[in-house]
C-alpha cells in the first residue's frame, strides 16, 4: 500500500440539521436532496481545482493545492446552494457549514490522514449554519485580497494540544458585483460568488489555457534543447536535465484540465495571450544556469516594462539582489513574490537563496521559511544543518524541527561543526558524546583533528580528552571492522 506526504488545503462541509430533517422525510425525499446537495457540491468543488476524497451521508471531505481557490470555492459552494434555496420546486433547504485546514496530510488508497484532517473535521463540527470558517494555516498562505476575512481568535479542540487561531470569509465588500446594472446579487451572502468568483490559478478563458498549455510544453522542450547543446561540456548533464524538469514543473502547475477547442475562429485564437512567465522563464533559465548575472539584469529590466506585476519575475529580481549581496532587496522582492504567489516556494533556487539568508538576514529568513515552507526547503536545510557557521546551522535545525522534520537533520555534521567552532570544553564534550552516540565513520576525521592539540590547548581542553579518544578508538574499530 503506498502512502504519499504532501501539503494540501482540507475541506469539510455538513449539511446543517441533516438528521432531523431525514426524519420526517421519506426515503425517496432523503435520497433526493443528497444528489442535488452532491450535484452543486462536487461541480463546485472540481471547478476551482478541488479533488473529491470521499463523501459520508450529507457530508463532503475534499483537498486543494490553492488555499486561496478553497476559500473561494467555499464561497461559491454557499452562493450556489443559496439560489437553489429561492427555488420555488424547493420544499426543504440545504444548508451547510464549511471548515478549511491546511497541512501535511498522508494519502493513502485514495484516502486522507492527519492532524491538519483531524483540525478540519473539529472545526467544521464547531462551525455555524451557512458560514466559512478557516485556521490560521489557510489565513497565512492565502492571497488575502480576494476575501475579507474576520478573527476570531484561539481555539481549543478534542485530542489537538495546541490553540488554533480561526478566521471567518466574508464577501470582499469594495469588490461587490450588486451595481444598479447588476442587482440580483444584492442578496447573496457571498455577492453570488458562484458566479463572479473564478479559481485564483485558472486563465478565465478556456481556450487560453489550452494554448497556455501548449506553449509550455514547446518552452519545456526548448529549455531542455538549450541546455544539452550549450551545456554539456560545461555541467554535469544531471543539472540541466534537473532544471529542464524543473521548468516542466512549473508548466504543469499552470495547466488544468481543459476542455477542446474546437470551433474557435481564426480571430479568437490570434487574441490568446499566452502568460508571460512561461517567456520569462525561457529566457532566463539558461542565464541562471551560466550564472550570467548581468545578462539577466538586461532580462529584467526588460521584462519589467511588459509585465511589471509578473511574480516570477520579483523573484528573478530577488536572485539577483541576493547575487549583488543587495541582502534587504532579496528579502524584500521575496516577500513580495511569495505573498503574491506562495507555489513559488517550491522553486529550487528561491529555497537555496532563502538559507543562505539566514546568515545576513536571520529574522526575516527565518519568518519567510517557517511561513512558506516546502519540500525544496527541508532539503536545502538538511544540508544547512551540517554545515559551518553556527547561528544559520542551528536555525536550520529548529526549523526541521518545529516543521517535524527531525529526521532530516544532518546529525553528524552539526555535531561534527559545533566540535570545530564551540569554544568552551562542555559544549565540545556534548558533540563528542553525540558523534560517539551516532557512530558514523564520516566524523572521524574531525576527531582525529580536534585531537591534535598542544600543552596549553590540552589543559584548556582537559574536560573532553577522554571522551575523545574513546570516541576515536570506538569509531576506528567499527570501520576496520565493517
Amino acid at each position: 500500500m503506498n502512502t504519499d506526504i504532501e501539503n494540501l488545503t482540507i475541506m469539510f462541509t455538513d449539511i446543517v440539521g441533516f438528521s432531523k430533517i431525514v426524519s420526517s422525510l421519506s426515503r425517496n425525499e432523503s435520497e433526493s436532496i443528497i444528489r442535488q446537495h452532491d450535484k452543486i457540491v462536487e461541480k463546485t468543488i472540481k471547478r476551482f481545482g478541488g479533488k473529491k476524497i470521499k463523501s459520508v451521508g450529507d457530508s463532503f471531505l475534499a483537498t486543494f493545492r490553492s488555499p486561496t481557490d478553497a476559500v473561494l470555492c467555499s464561497m461559491a459552494i454557499q452562493d450556489a446552494l443559496w439560489e437553489y434555496n429561492q427555488t420555488d420546486a424547493v420544499e426543504q433547504k440545504i444548508i451547510v457549514r464549511i471548515a478549511l485546514n491546511a497541512g501535511e496530510v498522508r494519502i493513502t488508497s485514495n484516502d486522507i490522514f492527519g492532524e491538519a484532517v483531524n483540525i478540519a473535521a473539529r472545526l467544521e463540527s464547531q462551525t455555524p449554519a451557512g458560514t466559512i470558517l478557516l485556521t490560521e494555516s489557510v489565513y497565512l498562505s492565502m492571497n488575502k485580497n480576494e476575501v475579507e476575512l474576520e478573527a476570531l481568535g484561539p481555539s481549543e479542540f478534542k485530542g489537538i494540544s495546541h490553540p488554533v487561531n480561526i478566521y471567518r470569509a466574508h464577501a470582499k465588500k469594495e469588490k461587490s458585483q450588486h451595481t444598479p446594472e447588476n442587482p440580483e446579487f444584492a442578496l447573496y451572502p457571498y455577492d453570488g460568488a458562484h458566479q463572479n468568483l473564478k479559481p485564483a490559478g485558472r486563465s478565465a478563458f478556456t481556450f487560453g489555457r489550452v494554448f497556455i498549455g501548449i506553449s509550455a510544453a514547446l518552452l519545456a522542450a526548448f529549455i531542455s534543447w538549450w541546455t544539452t547543446i550549450n551545456y554539456m561540456p560545461g555541467i554535469r548533464p544531471s543539472e540541466a536535465d534537473k532544471i529542464a524538469v524543473e521548468f516542466r514543473s512549473i508548466a504543469n502547475k499552470r495547466i488544468t484540465d481543459i476542455p477542446s477547442i474546437d470551433g474557435l475562429d481564426n480571430e479568437a485564437l490570434n487574441n490568446i495571450e499566452v502568460d508571460p512567465t512561461f517567456t520569462i522563464i525561457a529566457s532566463t533559465t539558461p542565464l541562471l544556469l551560466d550564472n550570467n548575472y548581468l545578462e539577466l539584469n538586461n532580462k529584467i529590466e526588460e521584462f519589467d516594462q511588459k509585465y511589471p506585476n509578473n511574480n516570477y519575475l520579483k523573484m528573478l529580481k530577488g536572485h539577483l539582489a541576493l547575487h549583488n549581496k543587495e541582502y534587504q532587496q532579496a528579502i524584500e522582492h521575496y516577500q513580495v513574490s511569495l505573498k503574491a504567489e506562495p507555489t513559488l516556494a517550491n522553486e529550487e533556487l528561491l529555497s537555496k537563496n532563502l538559507i543562505k539568508l539566514l546568515e545576513q538576514k536571520r529574522s526575516e529568513a527565518n519568518q519567510l521559511i517557517a511561513r512558506y515552507f516546502s519540500e525544496p526547503m527541508v532539503s536545502e536545510l538538511a544540508k544547512r544543518s551540517g554545515q559551518a557557521g553556527l547561528r544559520a546551522r542551528y536555525d536550520a535545525f529548529y526549523l526541521l524541527i518545529d516543521s517535524g522534520n527531525n529526521d532530516k537533520i544532518d546529525r553528524v555534521g552539526l555535531n561534527t561543526w559545533d566540535l570545530k567552532e564551540l569554544e568552551k570544553c562542555e559544549h565540545k564534550k556534548v558533540a563528542i558524546a553525540e558523534l560517539n552516540r551516532l557512530n558514523d565513520p564520516r566524523a572521524l576525521p574531525a576527531l582525529k583533528e580536534a585531537a591534535k592539540m598542544g600543552f596549553f590547548e590540552r589543559i584548556r581542553y582537559s574536560c573532553m580528552t577522554k571522551d575523545l579518544r574513546q570516541t576515536i578508538k570506538k569509531l576506528e574499530t567499527n570501520t576496520a571492522s565493517s
